[in-house]
This record gives C-alpha cells, sequence and structure tokens, in this order.
C-alpha cells in the first residue's frame, strides 16, 4: 500500500504547528522536503514526525536555525538529553533556585534576589533561562501573591528585577538579520502592568528577532504612529488581568488594527485574552493563549 500523504492543514493538525511555521522551517530552513504534485505541497508520514521532533527541540530551547539541518536520529538524542535531564534532578534543582528567590523577596532582600538571577542569566541560554527560571518564577509569584502568601510590594520588587533582567537579555542578543523589520511590544492604556510584554518581548529577541519594546499603557493613536514611523512587522500586545479586558479592550484592539498598515500583523496575548479572545480575533487580530503559542507565531 502506498505511504500516506497529507496536505498542509493536516500536518498542521497532526503537529500543533501553524501554517506559518511548517512554511518557514520547510522554506528558509530546509527542515522538510515534501512532494510538489497537483493539488499542492503533499508531506510524508517521516516528514510529520521530523517536525515533531523538530518542535520538540524548538520548545527544549534551542532554536531551530541551529537544529533544522541534524538528522532525526540526532534530534531524537536532544530529545532524550533533555527528558534525562528532567529525570536525573535538573527541574528539582531549578525548583528550589526558584523557592529561595521567592523566600529572599518576602524578606525584601533586593540585592540578594538581583545577584540570583544575574547569576542564573550568565550561566543559561537566554531561552533556557525564561523558560525554565523567569516564567515559573513570575508564575509562582502570582499564584502567592494570590493566595496572600505574598504581598503586592514583594511581588512588585521582584517584577522590577525581573524587568531589569530582561530588559538586558533583549539588548545583548545578537538579530538574525539586522535589516529585517522589528517587532513592537507595548500594552494599551489600561494600566502600567508590563511583565507580560517585557517576556514576550525578551523571547522573540531569544529567538533572533529585531525587538522594538516601548513600555506600558500606550494610547492607539501612538501605537499606531511609532508602528508606521518604525516600519515593523508586527505589533504584540499583552493583556494583564490587573489591566482587566472587556468590550472596551477589544474595541481599543479593533480600531489599532483600522490604524496599522496591512503589511503589520496584530498579535494579542496575556492572562486577560479568554475574555475578549473572539472580538479580537473578529477585530483581524492573532491570538497568543501563552509564551508556548506566541513562540510559534515569531516564524
Amino acid at each position: 500500500m502506498e505511504d500516506m500523504k497529507y496536505p498542509i492543514r493536516a500536518v498542521c493538525k497532526l503537529t500543533g504547528l501553524t501554517t506559518d511555521t511548517v512554511r518557514a522551517w520547510e522554506r528558509r530552513y530546509k527542515a522538510v522536503q515534501p512532494k510538489h504534485e497537483r493539488g499542492g505541497r503533499l508531506y510524508a508520514r517521516e516528514d510529520v514526525h521530523r517536525l515533531l521532533l523538530l518542535k520538540e527541540a524548538v520548545n527544549n530551547g534551542h532554536r531551530i536555525g541551529k537544529i533544522a539541518n541534524l538528522s532525526d536520529a540526532q534530534l531524537k538524542s536532544l530529545a532524550n538529553a533533555a527528558q534525562s535531564r528532567n529525570e536525573t534532578g535538573g527541574d528539582r534543582e531549578e525548583t528550589q533556585k526558584i523557592a529561595r528567590i521567592l523566600s529572599l523577596c518576602r524578606s525584601y532582600d533586593y540585592a540578594s534576589v538581583d545577584a540570583e538571577l544575574e547569576q542564573l542569566a550568565a550561566f543559561m541560554r537566554p531561552l533556557d533561562f525564561i523558560h525554565r527560571i523567569v516564567i515559573p518564577l513570575i508564575d509562582s509569584a502570582e499564584a502567592q501573591a494570590e493566595k496572600q502568601r505574598m504581598s503586592l510590594a514583594q511581588k512588585h520588587m521582584l517584577f522590577v528585577l525581573a524587568r531589569s533582567i530582561l530588559g538586558s537579555l533583549t539588548r545583548l542578543q545578537v538579530f538574525r538579520d539586522a535589516s529585517e523589520r522589528p517587532m513592537l511590544f507595548t500594552t494599551l492604556p489600561q494600566g502600567v502592568y508590563e511583565i507580560g510584554a517585557l517576556m514576550a518581548s525578551a523571547l522573540a529577541a531569544a529567538h533572533g528577532v529585531r525587538t522594538l519594546y516601548l513600555g506600558p499603557n500606550l494610547p492607539v493613536a501612538d501605537i499606531a504612529q511609532a508602528s508606521r514611523k518604525a516600519n515593523v512587522a508586527a505589533v504584540a500586545l499583552w493583556l494583564s488581568v490587573e489591566a482587566g479586558a472587556n468590550v472596551h479592550t477589544a474595541g481599543m484592539v479593533g480600531e489599532l488594527r483600522q490604524n496599522l498598515a496591512k503589511t503589520t500583523r496584530l498579535i494579542v496575548g496575556g492572562r486577560a485574552l479568554p475574555a475578549v479572545r473572539d472580538a479580537i480575533e473578529g477585530a483581524g487580530a492573532l491570538t497568543a493563549a501563552d509564551y508556548e503559542a506566541f513562540e510559534s507565531l515569531l516564524t
């Protein structure tokens, strides 16, 4: 029996990758080579398996440009190494470091928290540091604050220090193409809670994307003007629970979409996204439920 062949839509359902990601990995990095037939490009089972291996490696912090030419056996070795690290206590050690940083925050030990974060950032790859330290650290702080095990002041102290280290990581990244149109990051004028937007900006920079981070609380007109002046490829907004998300938020997103250039994409993510997802997608914006979904859009 002839081997099964899959159109790109089926491949996306099987792998969880977006159409843009599959095409970018195929065209830019030659990661897979589907057959070109009358009905279009068709992918073999081996192509689907390889895409799954590549996706797992990217999720473990590897850059697609560095691994696209590896063999399936080498990609499998990367996956095994990541699993081995987790099973031998890598996650446990990082969990302990996160617990220590949170404890230092509750003691208002500003200098020690700063030193711990700087040391971890110095010895880890940027993507590993963000995924394995910063994101779970911020999530833990949010959870503890909600349960009143951490005060608002203690949480804010942590976010100030995290903001500083994420900003440094973004500035120190080498972009894959200096002539590439940048990606603009900001928040809407509903509060000054910016850690989500800054995290997304740092992730984009770690993937080699040129970033333009403008801070929080920008009016729609200013975002639109900046996007045109800087000729950005995309605008990314992050909606926080503190800022709220309602019909007014969706209206601002729709207004921004109308004032962006046709070649500029609009991406909206954040913890408050579910409340307005339908309206935002209806306004023509892409949505990212979490940082992993956001990273899949970067390509």
